[in-house]
């Protein structure tokens, strides 16, 4: 391999294809309820949104000034300060575009839509980087593929969220510093990056980790030992000097906040993530709820929420790259880049974050998810080199094995997915039995309360008006939500104890034991009046309150009883809307704008605000 092959002009035509294509099936499936993280980053969108409407007001005034003083933009900007702007300022423009103006989406669906076209580009520049580092189509395309429908990539790439983002980005900086080392102009691409990159999300900061990690090993092939002992040390990339002069300029001038008292605001930023706090994880019978965390924990559940044929490609890619490297130091041969060596790194580091014992990990596999595209390059690798192993013997063996090997893994992917979803934090393979198995074995089974959608429509159907609902993990901002939608019924009120709940819609997880007994007991009731399963795994309980409703009436012969179990697809407990009612008809003594039980003002202000809004308590709800 020379290092000065590029991507032909058919090959970035075929990535933007993957790219729009996968945009299409994302908007087409925006099944998923709100998850708490969700519904912090819509309230803080709304905020930046808001600046950019005084602004072009301002403008036209002739007083843009104004929008630049400490007080327009700390009233402004300063929301949710303990994750950068860049993303959010996506999620504002896209609803400020997309709804309010030209209301080809809806409020959610234009909130999402930026994480979506970030996870579409991911996929475009894997397949770009593939190509280029191991000069493969069908490499690429099978990487691609392997990607796009892995179950937890494909749910967090709906999502308002960091993730993906932070991932496409960190995918694009890798190709362009691969780039970099025969070429100034990605050199200075690569520093402009990594600004982007630190004003995206937190992980940016491990970059120059990987770059001089790999500086460094790529010496290794010519150390000499003996009495000629010797290191002949590669030159310092200059996208090194690009990132130190580019990188902290544009996460100043990228971050509004930090543009007033700018050291004390930016140490604020570094010691909230240094002492993050922890939340409950379940992990396979043992409940974790701080450290230290075993370092098993990222690799484990990589093994076990990956399809099995995604694994059995990577090991087998694995394997042949790592023996096509060791031919290649004994034929004295080395790549001069250093693909491979590269690869490897931005596949361990993200693992090694986290397995660190300190390393907070209630996010799951979304914390090393940047790791993920290079299992999935490294995979497609290892179908391509199966595939010229049998074109070797003919090249009519060679399609077919082609055809046979790629197929069957990209279909098994793509079924996997197509069943998880809209649950695609439940997902587990075949070597832990799928969810049933997964569940018996003490697996999480989901997090972040997003699963109560999947019982809005029993609520809509079933809570009295005005009557009142606790939705356990699930934040009143996201209930908001539901109803701006027209998935919840405005008069229902969110409810922030037991004894004034009508209903409470319950996450089924083991840490959640005591919610469960105290519903029990404060419900006067241990069945649940509606069930969202997975495979016969509950991932939503809705108890009814009979202390406070009365028992419920009694079931007649033949016709359907009232505690209903739904099961099967998940999305047959879904529904969907578009429109927000300014009256519901169930209420229709309701006025528009009349309080439904959540503050204007849940992060309490606005000025130095609380890390995240104001939310029940979940481990002490009275």
């Amino acid at each position: 391999m020379t290092s000065t092959h590029r991507p032909s002009l058919l090959d970035h035509a075929a990535a933007a294809l993957l790219a729009l294509a996968y945009l299409a099936l994302l908007v087409a499936t925006p099944d998923m309820g709100f998850t708490r993280d969700e519904s912090f980053y819509f309230y803080a969108a709304d905020q930046y949104k808001g600046w950019f409407v005084e602004l072009e007001e301002n403008v036209r005034a002739g007083h843009t000034a104004e929008s630049f003083t400490q007080e327009n933009i700390d009233r402004h900007w300063s929301y949710n300060p303990e994750h950068p702007v860049l993303v959010k300022t996506a999620f504002a423009l896209s609803g400020l575009i997309l709804h309010d103006r030209l209301d080809v989406l809806s409020r959610s669906e234009a909130y999402r839509f930026p994480g979506m076209v970030f996870g579409s580009l991911a996929l475009a520049a894997l397949y770009l980087f593939t190509v280029a580092a191991y000069r493969s189509r069908l490499a690429a395309l099978v990487a691609v593929g392997l990607l796009a429908f892995l179950p937890r990539y494909f749910f967090h790439a709906h999502l308002t969220c960091f993730d993906i983002p932070i991932l496409s980005v960190w995918v694009v900086f890798m190709y362009a510093y691969w780039r970099s080392l025969d070429s100034t102009g990605w050199a200075w691409a690569t520093g402009v990056l990594w600004g982007i990159g630190l004003i995206t999300k937190l992980n940016a900061f491990f970059f120059p980790l990987v770059l001089l990690a790999h500086w460094g090993l790529r010496a290794f092939p010519h150390i000499r030992f003996g009495a000629a002992a010797r290191v002949r040390v590669p030159p310092v990339p200059l996208a090194l000097f690009t990132m130190a002069a580019l990188g902290p300029i544009i996460f100043y001038m990228g971050w509004p906040r930090h543009w007033f008292d700018t050291w004390h605001r930016v140490l604020w930023y570094l010691r909230f993530h240094l002492g993050h706090e922890h939340y409950y994880v379940r992990y396979f019978g043992l409940s974790l709820w701080e450290p230290p965390f075993p370092r098993s924990y990222p690799y484990v559940m990589t093994l076990t929420t990956t399809p099995v044929p995604t694994l059995i490609a990577f090991f087998f890619g694995a394997g042949w790259l790592l023996r096509e490297w060791v031919a290649r130091l004994r034929a004295g041969t080395p790549d001069p880049r250093g693909t491979g060596l590269l690869v490897g790194l931005n596949l361990f580091v993200p693992f090694w974050i986290i397995s660190r014992p300190d390393t907070p990990i209630f996010g799951g596999v979304k914390h090393w998810l940047p790791a993920i595209p290079f299992l999935c390059m490294i995979a497609g690798v290892g179908v391509a080199r199966a595939r010229d192993a049998f074109a070797s013997i003919s090249p009519r063996m060679g399609i077919l094995a082609a055809s046979a090997i790629t197929a069957p893994t990209l279909a098994i992917a793509a079924l996997d997915t197509a069943e998880s979803h809209p649950f695609g934090t439940s997902y587990f393979n075949a070597l832990v039995g799928y969810y049933t198995g997964a569940a018996d074995l003490g697996g999480m089974r989901h997090f972040w309360g997003y699963t109560s959608r999947a019982g809005l429509e029993f609520l809509d159907e079933n809570v009295p008006r005005r009557g009142s609902v606790h939705f356990h993990d699930t934040t009143g901002l996201a209930a908001d939500m539901y109803k701006d939608e027209g998935w919840l019924r405005r008069d229902i009120v969110y409810s922030w104890t037991y004894d004034a709940s009508d209903y409470i819609a319950l996450d089924p997880e083991e840490g959640f034991a005591g919610q469960l007994y105290a519903t029990w007991t404060r419900f006067d009731t241990q069945s649940p009046a509606f069930n969202a399963n997975l495979r016969g795994v509950p991932i939503l309980s809705i108890y009814r309150n009979d202390r406070r409703l009365g028992p419920p009436e009694p079931t007649h012969a033949g016709s359907e009883p009232p505690a209903t179990t739904r099961a099967g697809h998940p999305r047959a407990t879904a529904h969907r809307g578009r429109t927000e009612p300014a009256v519901h008809p169930a209420d229709p003594d309701r006025q528009p704008g009349e309080p439904d039980g959540q503050p204007a003002d849940p992060a309490g202000q606005l000025g130095e605000p609380a890390a995240r809004p104001a939310e029940p308590d979940v481990d002490g709800i009275q």
